[in-house]
C-alpha cells in the first residue's frame, strides 16, 4: 500500500495518564484551576462582537467572564463578577454600549472595565474612590476568527507562544465568506479528555466509521504538533464529500493533501471540508461527564442548507422526544451505530470506554507511533498544568 506523503512522528508514543484522570473527582477539581483557570480556551467568534458594546459570556472552568468590544473597537475579557456582592454582571449576550450595569444594586461598569458608580453614592458610598475599583481583567485573543479567552490576567503561555505556529497551518477557508447554518449540542457520559483523545486517534476512522467517514486507511494520515496544539493531515476528500450537493467553498482544494481537523488545547478544535466548516469545543459537566457545542458554517445562499446538513449530522432523526435540548445516547430510538452519524458513533464508544475504565483489567496497550501519538502529545501538555502529585494525581512514570 502506498505510504503517507508526510512525516511519521519522531516522539514514543504510550500512555502518560492513569485511569484515575479520567474518573476521579479530585482530578476535576485540580483541572478546573490549575488547567482552565490559566489555559486559553474558545470563547466565541469575532462576527459576535462586531460592534462597540457587543458582549458574550462564557463560563470557563469555575470563572465566569465576559468577552466584549470596547469604545475603540478593541477586545476585552473581564471576570464577569460585579466587584460589589459578587453578582455576575450581564449573563448571555448582547450589547452595553451604554455600559454593564450589574442587575442586583445597579451598579455599572465602562466597557474598559473601570467602575463608573452606583445608585445612593453620596449617601452610601461618600468616601469610595471609584478608580480603585474595577472588574477584575482576564485575557483575551483571536486566530483568524475565533476568539480564546484565559481567565488569567498573565497567563503562563501567553497568547503568542500559545498560538505556536498554528497560523502557518490554517484552514484555506475564508469563514467570513460562509453563513452560519446550524449550531448543535451533544450531552455525553464521558470524562473531557476522553473524547478529546478520540478526536486525535486517527486509527479508528476507517473501522468504526467504516459507513460513515470510510477511512482514511492508517497509512494515508498523520498529525503535526503546533505548540500544545495538534494538526490532522489527510489525503484529500472522499468521493462522497467530492459529490456532495452542497456548494464548494471556493478556497479548498480536494485533491491537496492538508489538514482537515485542528485541535487546540485544552478543549477546542476544528473541522474543515470543501462543502463546511465547523467549530467545535468541550465542556466538562463532571468528571464523567461534558457536553460537546458545535457551530458550522457553509457557503450562502443554499436553499436547503439544513437539510444538506441534517445529511452530514443525520441523528437528530432519530431522537424519540423531538427535543431541541442536547442530544444524548438515550433519546435515540435506534442503536447509536445504526444512526449513520460520525458524532453519535464517537460518542457511543467513548461512553463505553468511560465504563471500562474503572474496571481492575483495565490498561491501555501498545499505541502507534504514526496515528496515536497525538494522544501523548495531549497528556504531556495535561501534565504541565496539572502535574502529578497528590491523592489521587497519579501519571504513568516517563
Amino acid at each position: 500500500m502506498a505510504q503517507s506523503p508526510f512525516a511519521a512522528p519522531s516522539r514514543p508514543a504510550r500512555q502518560l495518564l492513569h485511569r484515575e484522570a479520567y474518573f476521579e473527582a479530585e482530578w476535576l477539581a485540580r483541572e478546573e484551576t490549575e488547567l482552565f483557570g490559566r489555559a486559553w480556551s474558545f470563547a466565541c467568534m469575532t462576527d459576535d462582537l462586531a460592534g462597540p458594546g457587543d458582549y458574550v459570556t462564557v463560563k470557563v472552568g469555575d470563572w465566569p467572564l465576559v468577552i466584549l468590544r470596547d469604545k475603540g473597537g478593541a477586545l476585552r475579557a473581564f471576570h464577569n463578577v460585579c466587584r460589589h456582592r459578587g453578582m455576575q454582571v450581564v449573563e448571555g449576550c448582547g450589547n452595553a454600549a451604554k455600559g454593564l450595569t450589574c442587575p442586583y444594586h445597579w451598579w455599572t461598569y465602562e466597557l474598559d472595565g473601570a467602575l463608573r458608580g452606583m445608585p445612593k453614592r453620596e449617601a452610601l458610598f461618600a468616601d469610595l474612590d471609584l478608580s480603585t475599583i474595577a472588574l477584575k481583567p482576564a485575557s483575551v485573543g483571536v486566530i483568524d476568527r475565533l476568539v480564546f479567552v484565559c481567565p488569567d490576567a498573565t497567563p503562563p503561555d501567553g497568547f503568542e507562544t500559545f498560538k505556536a505556529d498554528l497560523e502557518e497551518h490554517l484552514w484555506p477557508h475564508d469563514v467570513a465568506k460562509l453563513e452560519e447554518t446550524a449550531s448543535g449540542r451533544y450531552r455525553i457520559a464521558c470524562n473531557s479528555k476522553l473524547f478529546a483523545e478520540n478526536a486525535m486517534d486517527g486509527y479508528h476512522l476507517a473501522y468504526l466509521h467504516d459507513r460513515t467517514l470510510m477511512g482514511p486507511d492508517a497509512e494515508w494520515q498523520t498529525w503535526k504538533a503546533a505548540g500544545r496544539h495538534w494538526v490532522w493531515y489527510g489525503p484529500g476528500e472522499s468521493e462522497g464529500r467530492r459529490n456532495s450537493t452542497m456548494k464548494r467553498i471556493p478556497e479548498s482544494d480536494p485533491d491537496a493533501p492538508g489538514p482537515r481537523v485542528w485541535w487546540f488545547f485544552p478543549t477546542s478544535g476544528v473541522i474543515a471540508t470543501g462543502v463546511f466548516w465547523s467549530v467545535f469545543w468541550l465542556v466538562p459537566d463532571g468528571p464523567q461527564s461534558c457536553f460537546l457545542d458545535t457551530r458550522t458554517w457553509i457557503m450562502p445562499d443554499q436553499a436547503e442548507a439544513m437539510k444538506a446538513y441534517e445529511d452530514l449530522f443525520p441523528a437528530s432523526r432519530h431522537r424519540r422526544d423531538g427535543s431541541p435540548d442536547a442530544i444524548a445516547l438515550d433519546q435515540l430510538d435506534v442503536h447509536p451505530m445504526e444512526t449513520l452519524d460520525f458524532q453519535i458513533e464517537d460518542m457511543w464508544v467513548v461512553e463505553r470506554l468511560q465504563e471500562s475504565l474503572r474496571s481492575p483489567a483495565f490498561e491501555v496497550g501498545p499505541l502507534s507511533l504514526d496515528t496515536e501519538a497525538s494522544l501523548t502529545h495531549f497528556q504531556r501538555s495535561i501534565l504541565d498544568y496539572v502535574p502529578a502529585g497528590g491523592r489521587g494525581m497519579k501519571a504513568a512514570a516517563e
